[in-house]
């Protein structure tokens, strides 16, 4: 009995060793293909480390309904960028970033329009008799009102209780308020391109640690498959290793669905396909200055800027609704020359003008009393609007400390559980050449590795996504990619 059993532990030990030394089982880093591994469990990787297309027709997939036309159709340049390469060009490309500085173009021509109300206008008007064609222009016989005249006027407003002063002080808000929102403009664009490069690293990445992990337990599988023909380990452990090589299959496939779908994202921002460097740190960058952005997040940032400096211009435009009741003086001068014959212009016979001031005011209208009205609600639209702002402002900066805090302790844990998972994986190897290990045990190893790297992996990039969300809440998120070390200053 003790001799069978010495037996099998024996060849346990030579197929484990067997597969150790052929895949190299105790390194994830540089994953490799092995001749006679089942093609449906492994993938090639290309030189950029992305996940290759296999043309074995065993694991061609016959449900795939994307033809080469449409792939060739929305075909792009592709471009090795670094993060500040991708936002610098994603700012260029921005069609956001153009309707903004459009709005602000609006913005600067309603207080040139507002400005041109403190000038006077000058009219000019020729008047031609009235004229009757028999072969050639004569004049016929005509009354007063037949002469032609020449004639130049100006007007200007002497005083509009004030009408003039609220209006370019609204229009000049209101460009403050359009000068915040394309600063807003410009550091959102900003904001999402780098958490979509981002994002891109964080999933390949994890792809890389997939890929190894798959590898790994198709090893596993192979050595239980002969441990099991060979009659050492019982059939529940085949069963068990297809069961986790499926698994890993499929969180490879889905960490390769969130990769494409954030290189996706990052193309459409910057405008062409972007092939992001791989990330230098892996480790939580130390971040000093937090505590000041955060506390004065809510009076930096851009919107609540433009929120501000659009409340201040509906107070503007309050008081000159209201102004509009009260009358205005007004200053007027014209001067005509009357022309006695057509077919003589420099026959003067007559002019006319004269100055006049002329003192207006409505006795009754309605229109200007619902104007009244519609800038008070107005008023009232643009306080809340700051309000809510201010307050969404707080409270996403509340909920981003509470991301770091609680990231920062699982990228501590994570890296804890990994190394000690690192760690019960040689000595499960070792158990199980003693024969006091099931080849199972080996898979729940690997994999518990597997989730503590992949798990290190979300809580850094977590904890990054979260400090520079702060950053970009004060209006400075380029300082924050300075303080995360993703950028040079």
């Amino acid at each position: 009995m003790n001799c069978s059993i010495n037996l099998k532990r024996v060849v346990s030990v030579l197929l484990v060793s067997c597969s150790v030394v052929s895949t190299g089982c105790a390194s994830d880093k540089k994953p490799t293909v092995r001749a006679g591994v089942d093609t449906m469990t492994t993938q090639a990787i290309d030189k950029n480390n992305q996940p290759a297309i296999s043309k074995d027709p065993k694991v061609a997939n016959t449900n795939n309904p994307v033809t080469a036309k449409s792939k060739e159709f929305f075909k792009r340049e592709k471009q090795r960028l670094t993060l500040d390469e991708a936002l610098k060009k994603a700012a260029d490309y921005s069609w956001t970033i153009k309707v903004a500085k459009s709005q602000l173009d609006i913005a600067e021509s309603r207080l040139d329009q507002a400005k041109a109300k403190y000038y006077p206008t000058v009219g000019a008007e020729v008047t031609a008799p009235n004229l009757r064609y028999d072969g050639g222009i004569t004049s016929r016989d005509r009354d007063f009102d037949d002469t032609a005249f020449a004639g130049i006027d100006v007007s200007y407003s002497i005083y509009d209780f004030g009408r003039r002063d609220a209006d370019k002080e609204a229009a000049s808000y209101n460009l403050r308020a359009s000068g915040h929102a394309k600063h807003a403009e410009d550091l959102t664009v900003m904001y999402n391109t780098a958490n979509a490069y981002m994002a891109v690293q964080s999933y390949t990445e994890q792809l890389r640690s997939a890929m190894a992990y798959v590898d790994k337990i198709t090893s596993l599988n192979k050595t239980i498959g002969e441990s099991v023909a060979g009659g050492i380990s019982p059939q529940s452990d085949a069963v068990r290793g297809r069961l986790a090589l499926s698994n890993a299959i499929n969180r490879r496939k889905d960490i390769e669905l969130k990769l494409s779908r954030a290189q996706q994202k990052l193309n459409a921002l910057v405008g062409i396909e972007v092939e992001a460097l791989p990330a230098k740190r892996m480790a939580l960058p130390r971040v000093r200055d937090l505590d000041a952005v955060a506390v004065n997040a809510a009076e930096q940032n851009p919107a609540v800027l433009a929120r501000g400096a659009a409340l201040e211009g509906s107070r503007k435009s309050v008081v000159g609704a209201k102004a509009s009741l009260k009358p205005r003086l007004d200053l007027t001068i014209d001067y005509k020359r009357t022309l006695e014959n057509v077919d003589n212009l420099y026959n003067v016979s007559d002019t006319d003008g004269g100055v006049q001031l002329k003192l207006t005011f409505d006795i009754f209208d309605l229109s200007k009393k619902a104007k009244i009205r519609e800038a008070y609600a107005q008023l009232n639209v643009n306080e809340a609007q700051l309000g809510k702002e201010r307050s969404t402002v707080n409270d996403e900066v509340r909920a981003l400390l509470g991301d770091i805090d609680i990231t920062s302790q699982q990228w501590t844990i994570s890296e804890e559980a990994s190394k000690e998972a690192d760690k019960t994986r040689g000595l499960y190897l070792e158990e199980f050449r003693l024969g006091d290990r099931k080849l199972s045990d080996l898979i729940t190893a690997e994999t518990e590795y597997f989730s503590s790297r992949t798990d290190a992996i979300d809580a850094r990039y977590g904890f990054m996504r979260a400090v520079f969300s702060i950053y970009y809440l004060a209006g400075k998120p380029h300082d924050g990619l300075v303080a995360l070390q993703l950028v040079e200053r």
